[in-house]
Parts: structure tokens; sequence; C-alpha cells
């Protein structure tokens, strides 16, 4: 499925008697990204929450197309928002490890959930060790 086919069942989720939770992801260059993505929008359907997709680009990315995205973190902010996805292992691909959770304080005023490294913020983290897993 294409990322707009993805973005159609996301908002195929919303209702407004359900929790709103945030997925902050960046651009999907991988399919594994695309796997991610749909893991959520099913989690979303099955627990029955409302499920907002935004793509913003990664930390300190070098790339302008993903920079113009990082507006969309302050979205984030939202007191209609009751919760957090962060795939913080995509979002800090060009930082030093441990920034992406300094960047991910800002968002302690709701519950995070972290995919990919543990921040410090999130009340779970589900946490992915490549390196581990190739040898």
């Amino acid at each position: 499925m294409n990322e707009s086919g993805l973005l159609r069942d996301a908002l195929h989720v919303q209702s407004p008697t359900r929790p709103t939770i945030v997925f902050l992801t960046t651009n999907f260059l991988f399919n594994h990204s695309f796997q991610l993505l749909n893991g959520v929008i099913d989690a979303a359907k099955e627990q029955q929450f409302n499920l907002f997709y935004f793509r913003c680009g990664a930390l300190q990315s070098p790339h302008e197309s993903e920079i113009q995205g990082n507006i969309l973190y302050q979205l984030a902010h939202s007191p209609q928002i009751d919760g957090l996805i962060i795939a913080s292992a995509l979002l800090g691909q060009y930082v030093e490890r441990g920034e992406v959770d300094r960047f991910s304080q800002q968002y302690d005023s709701h519950p995070v959930v972290s995919i990919g490294e543990e921040l410090s913020c999130a009340v779970s983290n589900v946490v992915l060790d490549n390196y581990a897993g190739i040898y």
C-alpha cells in the first residue's frame, strides 16, 4: 500500500469520543517504515483511538524537504492530543545518541510511547537493537 492509502486508512480511524494519538515519524524510505505505520494503524483500530500521522523531518536533516516538515513538531503540542507515538530511531538518524531524548522532553506533558530507542519521557519504550539482530 502506498503512503496516501495508509494516510487515508489512518483518517478513517478518527472518532470524537476516543483518545487522540499523534504518530510522529519521518519520510518513509524503506519498507519497514510502511510496516511500522501499518502496525500503528492496526493498533488504532484495535484499541479504538483516533490517529493522526505527522510525517516530520528527521532532526537536523541535511535535506531541505525534510526540514520543512519539522513545523509539524509544533502541532503535537495541541491540547486536543492525548498522547504521542514517536518513531525515535527514524527521527534521530542524523543526530548523536541522546539528542532525540533531549528533543522529546518538550512532550513530557503527554503520555509518550517510543519506537526505536529509549526515551526518558516515554511511558513505554519499544527498543530496537539492529546490531544484536545482525550478529
